[in-house]
């Protein structure tokens, strides 16, 4: 299965993108969320999306927004270790599937990546 990673941290990027790679997943890792809505623009073959939420670009809420509009079936999954004015509802408003906190347990991203990669090929965007 195939993740678009949107993280401004390239330190932390990496690490995600390697607990992933290690997991199954093909990986394309953007710095941010302009590069990752320029690579959607490219090559929108991913399964979901992955973003951090804080990047001095954008929120991610608002990347999570944009790809929404314009891939409504893609399920994008939000991380988050600082800002305390998203939350589980917060992010569902953005359209959101799901919220992940810092640090990240590895294993349960990658299930709920799948969950969300298979809620997509069944069509089920719930």
């Amino acid at each position: 299965s195939r993740v678009l990673l949107a993280d401004d941290d390239p330190e932390t990027g990496d690490v995600v993108a390697e607990a992933l790679r290690r997991r199954g997943w093909m990986v394309t890792q953007c710095n941010g969320a302009a590069e990752a809505l320029r690579t959607l623009a490219e090559d929108s073959h991913f399964d979901v999306v992955l973003s951090d939420q804080i990047m001095p670009d954008t929120r991610g809420t608002d990347l999570v927004r944009t790809i929404r509009r314009r891939h409504p079936q893609l399920p994008c999954v939000l991380y988050t270790g600082y800002d305390e004015s998203l939350n589980d509802r917060t992010a569902r408003e953005c359209g959101a599937s799901t919220l992940l906190n810092k640090p990240l347990d590895f294993d349960a991203l990658s299930d709920t990546l799948a969950r969300h990669a298979r809620r997509r090929e069944s069509g089920d965007t719930a």
